[in-house]
């Protein structure tokens, strides 16, 4: 296994087969806060945990699709090591987190990812 950075984000964490979204989508559990919903399958026979990204319709633009993707992978990146190992996260953004400062998706995001780790 090649050595990455710690707060690196390789393709091979990413969530990108359709049955992979699936099992995520419709078996993991879900916890939601305004603009979030977040949902997290641990299975395990998996080792790596892997990360998926959704947007729902509604952004009125790519330059806001993009912005809101950068800053939920930067904050995935920075808190890799509070999932499971072997699990599938999946984070859905709704239209209205186009509207939140960057800080305000971050604390949203972080607070939600407590939320998780709380019912363990």
């Amino acid at each position: 296994m090649r050595n990455t950075k710690q707060y690196g984000f390789p393709k091979r964490i990413h969530i990108k087969s359709r049955k992979e979204f699936a099992k995520v989508r419709y078996k993991g559990e879900y916890k939601k806060s305004d603009s979030f919903l977040l949902s997290v399958y641990t299975e395990k026979r998996q080792q790596t945990t892997k990360f998926g990204i959704n947007l729902r319709k509604g952004f009125k633009s790519a330059v806001e699709r993009n912005r809101v993707k950068r800053v939920i992978r930067e904050v995935l990146r920075h808190n890799k090591k509070t999932f499971p190992e072997g699990s599938l996260v999946l984070t859905i953004a709704k239209p209205n987190t186009a509207q939140l400062k960057n800080s305000e998706i971050r604390a949203e995001l972080k607070s939600l990812f407590e939320l998780t780790n709380r019912d363990d």
